[in-house]
């Protein structure tokens, strides 16, 4: 009897120990081992470079007039314009956590609508929102008549419109002029029962206003089984509900016109042009559109689990049972774990393959996802997407992964023969139908390099030396507890079932969760010695033409922090006082850089007082 005793306490003993610090490290990534004081008082690092895009007090809302509820932010450093898509009905319409209240524009007066909004970083003008217009009856592509009434944004990409103000300039050629017009894919949430779309637009910069014009052209919508991602090797579909976009600049859709077609009284005449047209690459191009192949992540499938209509969704909430038994865990569907390439050359979306195992996903930290050329042509790189970078969340890991293109398997492991069945119109007006073979590449990934951060990252870019910037807050108990007070207050603004009948005061409501940027840095090595820093791109050109295959060293350093606080204290600061201190968005989740100017620009899909500009300070980071 006494060994089964003792065989049973040993036993006993091993599991709660395997299961017991396993939690513990659970609960030290979402920052349960910090004390309110020290987030409050001592979380504090160049926060006085942070300001508002305008000249309002930080802690005032931006309004109508201003981006605010931001979800993502681009920078398209050819022609120095920031994308922003921003959606105020967030609180109630959250496709993050599958809440789908009220996507309406009720208090569209005091908070504005949902859109895309345009910034010329180059100039001190302020941010606009562009006009979603459809194209005319002569245009092939009709556009969903609720388009405007159902835009909700989430993720944003922006390229150049053609090609040939991508590509790279060989050395000693003339550098390619500025984009005539950018295009605009978008990943959109129209409706709650149902996977989200992608809309893609052309926004013009060559019209009247130049940079400054104001309106978003509707080109194309990819939906249903056009965003049916089948797996590269198995006949799997996966139903995508698109989060994150990032462009891949070398499969390219047919050439179509830039602009609209043209009105009838052109097309009797077309002699009206005569002399206004010219042949040379560059003004066909300027004339011409070529939709670009795109990577994309999903949002997990909730289709048969819906979330209940008013849930508090919680992101952390573990027990040790867990650890025993897989039903009490968090970690995130399949979908959310895979990356998917839309091909627009032939409008079909196809998994990607990351050999090895996919990166790991959490529920309540939707898949985010950055490609990175690897400096281009004057590093030695082909490829717009040398490297992708995807965050990885586990209970007890939080980690950065670079995954690089590979070609193990030979240029022939990811080309697929399409064929596609296409009706053109002959002299005669007959229709005929005719089969084109389009072949595409869908290349392969494996994980070389993972950085270990603090805390579940929220926010990511990588500027164009393959250095990631990351945002993340270090406690997501106060993170969810303080969103769900904003939802509360939203709700009872809509006149919605709230979690509590009367509304809190400003010393009551939890306070806004502290929060953090950092860069991540790295120098090249070869047998202990350094070889090159990221911008020293004639050195790994040489080594990559030599195939000396480099390790990297990776360093990462807090840029800013933003205190814990509540919104009496907010209050109770001096103008001066909040002018001097100024702000980050409360839950970060967009980053754009510019490295040129040495700015970092910050968004907060659940923040009302807008997007913040902070200036790199030039003796904390490597820029």
């Amino acid at each position: 009897m006494l060994v089964p005793v003792i065989i049973s306490s040993v036993a006993a003993g091993l599991l709660s120990v395997t299961s017991y610090f396993p939690y513990k490290n659970h609960l030290k990534l979402h920052g349960d081992a910090l004390s309110d004081t020290v987030l409050s008082t001592d979380h504090l690092l160049n926060l006085e470079n942070c300001q508002p895009l305008s000249t309002r007090l930080p802690n005032e809302p931006a309004g109508p007039v201003e981006p605010s509820f931001c979800e993502d932010v681009v920078l398209d450093r050819r022609t120095g314009v920031a994308y922003l898509s921003c959606d105020p009905t967030r609180l109630t319409w959250d496709a993050r956590v599958g809440i789908y209240e009220d996507g309406s524009q009720k208090l569209a007066a005091e908070y504005g609508t949902p859109g895309i909004w345009a910034w010329d970083t180059n100039r001190r003008s302020l941010a606009r929102k562009l006009y979603i217009s459809s194209p005319p009856p002569e245009y092939p592509i009709r556009p969903p008549a609720d388009l405007l009434s159902t835009f909700h944004p989430l993720g944003i990409a922006v390229t150049a419109s053609h090609p040939y103000f991508v590509e790279e300039s060989d050395e000693g050629a003339e550098p390619k002029p500025e984009p005539p017009a950018n295009l605009v894919i978008v990943a959109n949430k129209p409706y709650a029962d149902r996977p989200g779309v992608i809309d893609i637009f052309v926004h013009d910069l060559d019209k009247v206003g130049g940079k400054d014009h104001t309106t978003l052209r509707w080109l194309k919508r990819v939906e249903g089984e056009d965003l049916n991602g089948v797996h590269v090797d198995f006949d799997t579909n996966f139903s995508i509900d698109p989060f994150r976009i990032a462009i891949f600049a070398e499969q390219y859709s047919d050439t179509f016109d830039r602009d609209y077609p043209d009105p009838t009284h052109v097309k009797e005449n077309p002699d009206i042009l005569a002399g206004f047209k010219h042949d040379d690459i560059a003004s066909v191009a300027a004339r011409s559109v070529r939709i670009p192949s795109f990577f994309i992540t999903s949002l997990p499938d909730r289709s048969s689990q819906p979330a209940p209509p008013s849930s508090v969704f919680s992101a952390v909430w573990q027990p040790v049972a867990s650890y025993l038994s897989s039903q009490y865990s968090l970690t995130s569907d399949t979908l959310t774990r895979k990356v998917f390439l839309h091909h627009s050359s032939i409008n079909k979306t196809l998994s990607v393959r990351l050999d090895g195992s996919d990166p790991d996903q959490w529920e309540g930290f939707p898949p985010l996802i950055q490609a990175w050329d690897g400096g281009g042509k004057k590093a030695g790189s082909n490829s717009s997407a040398t490297a992708l970078f995807i965050p990885s969340l586990t209970a007890d890991q939080s980690k950065l992964q670079e995954w690089e293109q590979h070609w193990v398997r030979g240029i022939g492991g990811g080309i697929r023969d399409h064929r596609i069945h296409v009706n053109e119109t002959t002299i005669d007006g007959l229709v005929n139908t005719i089969v084109r073979l389009y072949k595409t590449y869908t290349p392969s990934f494996v994980n070389f390099f993972a950085v270990e951060h603090e805390s579940p990252i929220r926010a990511l870019v990588v500027d164009e030396h393959g250095r990631s910037w990351t945002a993340s807050n270090p406690n997501t108990r106060s993170v969810e507890k303080w969103i769900a007070s904003q939802r509360d207050e939203r709700r009872r603004r809509l006149g919605l079932p709230t979690s509590s009948p009367v509304a809190l005061s400003s010393s009551e409501r939890p306070p806004r969760p502290a929060g953090k940027i950092d860069q991540t840095t790295y120098v090249f090595r070869h047998f202990g010695s350094v070889v090159a820093h990221p911008w020293e791109t004639e050195k790994l050109k040489l080594k990559k033409s030599k195939g000396v295959w480099l390790r990297k060293e990776f360093h990462t350093f807090n840029v800013f922090k933003s205190p814990a606080e509540t919104k009496a204290q907010i209050e109770g600061r001096s103008d001066d006082e909040l002018k001097q201190r100024g702000f980050l968005p409360t839950v970060p989740t967009g980053l754009a850089v510019d490295i040129k100017k040495k700015l970092l620009y910050v968004t907060g899909a659940y923040e009302e007082r807008g997007i913040a500009v902070c200036k790199l300070p030039a003796d904390w980071i490597e820029a």
